[in-house]
């Protein structure tokens, strides 16, 4: 991500949560992998979120930075549904994910990938210029308010 890029606050304190979620449930497996418990990860899992580029990556960069839309559906690490509200934050475009045609301001629709125990909690493996006239709506999110993303 770049220096220069200002996060508001909710969103850093999301990607640090993120983060410390996957340190911690990384933790616990190999906790349990000790007492002999095998406790199963959540499934990676799959979403369709739409939003507007805010900031492109750096020239050999791969974090994206959208103002997307709520995820209602969002799986947590403890495979509890939390969604997550509205935000701005980089997401990490996956190998052979490309950005022709893109520019900052574009809306885009992306499907992302969320492995919390994956090296890339949250990757983005597919995205497409929306029309310029697509609304978006960012708000709270509603967990719980449809099913959960595709799975594996």
């Amino acid at each position: 991500m770049s220096p220069s890029l200002r996060l508001p606050g909710a969103a850093v304190r999301h990607h640090r949560r993120a983060r410390h979620a996957a340190a911690a449930a990384a933790a616990l497996l190999a906790a349990l992998a000790g007492c002999g418990t095998e406790p199963t990860p959540p499934a990676a899992r799959s979403y369709v979120v739409r939003g507007e580029v805010v900031e492109l990556p750096p020239p050999g960069g791969r974090d994206l930075v959208l103002h997307h839309e709520a995820i209602d559906d969002l799986v947590g690490v403890d495979g509890a549904i939390w969604g997550m509200d509205a935000m701005v934050m980089p997401f990490t475009l996956a190998e052979g994910v490309g950005l022709d045609g893109i520019a900052r301001g574009d809306k885009v629709e992306v499907s992302l990938a969320v492995d919390w125990l994956g090296s890339q909690p949250h990757r983005i493996t597919r995205l497409r210029r929306l029309p310029d006239d697509t609304p978006l709506v960012f708000r709270r999110a509603k967990p719980g308010a449809r099913p959960a993303g595709d799975g594996p």
